[in-house]
């Protein structure tokens, strides 16, 4: 029975190997992507104390861009026009250059610099670095004692569109 075991072994470890090789190809095909998600459409600014009239007001929209690209891009802003009152303030409007806009990747507080919104495309974040599901906050503010805002009181609309470019 030890004999019939080894004899086994013995057979093998005798057998002839070949070695073989072969290559292969692999094809990675790039398609770009290029995405801009507004996650929050509604922006609420409130003027309705004496401080916020003196100082200003704000809001910041927290995760409110999201912007996929496999290359650098910028990211646009503009208005559909001035900011028109409903309702009570019908008939009445704040120009939009009233408000101004600045953006900075979440967690971070490195804002771009404020702009003024206008009915044309200003670029509101330029050549930010390929990246997917880039998260950004975005800051609104208005400038304290502007007259621009001493109008009926109500509410007051204006449509800003989003654009992402790649370079």
């Amino acid at each position: 029975m030890l004999f019939l075991a080894l004899g086994f072994c013995l057979n093998a470890t005798s057998a002839n190997a070949q070695l073989t090789s072969g290559n292969t190809v692999v094809t990675v095909t790039v398609v770009d992507v290029l995405a801009l998600v507004v996650a929050v459409p509604a922006v609420p600014i409130s003027m309705g104390s004496l401080t916020e009239f003196q100082n200003g007001s704000g809001f910041t929209a927290p995760a409110q861009l999201v912007a996929s690209s496999n290359r650098p891009y910028d990211i646009k802003v503009k208005s559909d026009g001035d900011l028109q009152g409903l309702l009570t303030a019908a008939g009445s409007s704040i120009p939009i250059s009233s408000i101004a806009v600045q953006a900075a990747p979440t967690l971070t507080s490195t804002y771009t610099n404020a702009l003024n919104l206008s009915a044309a495309d200003q670029v509101l974040i330029s050549n930010a670095p390929s990246a997917m599901a880039k998260v950004y906050d975005v800051k609104y503010s208005t400038s304290g004692d502007k007259s621009a805002f001493y109008v009926k009181g109500g509410a007051y609309v204006a449509t800003l569109t989003y654009s992402i470019s790649a370079h």
